[in-house]
């Protein structure tokens, strides 16, 4: 038997100010949070596990919701990945296989984790890691390099030229390995730890060919809306209430008690939440997520955006790759425009400085903020 780790633990800093209120892992996209998009990957494998625990910052288990019977929770002790791992390792029985995935990444299929099992149980190698090619240069689990067998030549924080012109291999968030392993990457430092197996042959590489995006920075989270919507079929519930004259043009998924308007435009991919409302002529979509108890007032465009639970748009406003963090309130007539973000936010200037890329956002709003009326921002982060 296995067991396995999921480290949901941090804090998820370059995410701010969405992250606020609540850790990374437990930001909601498409009605779930971020963990449970890790535990639907494990759900494939669980009779493989004997045990799994979902390590999280001290005092959030509150915030846990829909936990399966078959994962136990743990609160992180210190600090960083090395403590997670750590405090995770301490609950488990012994030194078996220990299947470790992170938090804070999308991958599609769900079918990541089975493969990454299937293929270290006939691999020669004692630590197997997951691998994907470099999307942006910005992701911060750590750099790869592999070898012709198959095998991780080295492992680093720090990108280099290849990595940053969109060349080389990233940790894509999830391995496995004999339990003595695991506690190395605990005792000597992930990324060390990983660096020291590798110079001696004992780390091998799956390369995964699905999608997958890590959710590092706002924008992160845009690209994941077209991961999570892709290939969906259209559900509308049969608690929803869509109004006669309304337009839903497919894949778009309509949770219970959710109501579109007179008049209002769904176009799919998009997300309508569990008791949200779009009101009348309103448009929305695609690559949208409106989550639960969020509003769209009558006569608005909202799209290429996330607009989370409990948040409202006002009337007659035009809100383009925008994420409206929770409870926030965006007054009538507001336009919010997508352009570079703006760089008063040292960890954003930091990315924009590294990147060779063009990241457009329209603004950022961390929870609960209010947006006056006939407000126009552009690539604005708003505390």
């Amino acid at each position: 038997m296995v067991e396995a780790l999921v480290l949901a633990g941090g804090l998820g800093r370059r995410l701010h100010p969405l992250t606020r209120r609540r850790p990374k892992a437990f930001i909601r996209l498409a009605g779930k949070m971020l963990y449970q998009y890790t535990l639907e990957m494990l759900d494939e494998v669980k009779h493989h596990l004997s045990r799994t625990i979902l390590v999280v910052p001290r005092g959030t288990t509150g915030l846990i919701e829909q936990c399966p019977d078959w994962v136990s929770v743990a609160e992180q002790e210190g600090e960083g990945v090395e403590a997670a791992l750590d405090t995770g390792l301490r609950g488990l029985g012994g030194d078996s296989e220990v299947i470790v995935s992170f938090t804070g990444y999308i991958a599609k299929p769900h079918s990541m984790i089975k493969l990454l099992l299937d293929y270290y149980s006939t691999s020669e190698y004692p630590l197997v890691m997951v691998v994907t090619p470099v999307s942006s240069g910005l992701e911060t689990f750590g750099f790869a390099r592999i070898g012709v067998k198959s095998n991780i030549e080295t492992v680093t924080s720090t990108p280099g030229p290849e990595w940053m012109r969109g060349r080389g291999y990233v940790f894509a968030g999830a391995l496995i390995g004999e339990g003595s392993f695991i506690r190395i990457l605990a005792r000597e430092g992930f990324i060390e730890g990983l660096k020291k197996l590798a110079s001696r042959n004992l780390v091998g590489a799956l390369t995964w060919t699905g999608e997958w995006v890590e959710l590092g920075y706002p924008w992160d989270l845009l690209e994941a809306v077209k991961i999570i919507l892709s290939r969906r079929a259209t559900i509308i519930d049969e608690d929803a209430v869509v109004s006669r004259h309304a337009i839903v043009t497919g894949p778009v998924v309509v949770e219970e008690d959710a109501v579109i308007g007179e008049g209002a435009i769904v176009k799919g991919p998009a997300y309508i939440g569990r008791g949200a409302s779009i009101g009348e002529g309103s448009i929305v979509g695609p690559n949208t997520l409106i989550e639960s108890g969020a509003s769209v007032d009558p006569l608005t465009v909202v799209r290429d955006s996330i607009v989370m639970e409990g948040a409202k748009v006002g009337a007659h406003s035009y809100i383009e790759r925008c994420i409206i963090g929770e409870s926030s309130t965006i007054k009538p007539q507001v336009v919010a425009e997508p352009t570079t973000p703006q760089t008063r936010l040292p960890w954003i200037r930091e990315a924009l400085e590294k990147s060779q890329e063009e990241y457009r956002i329209g603004c950022v709003t961390g929870p609960g903020t209010v947006i006056g009326e006939h407000s126009i921002v552009r690539g604005e982060f708003i505390e």
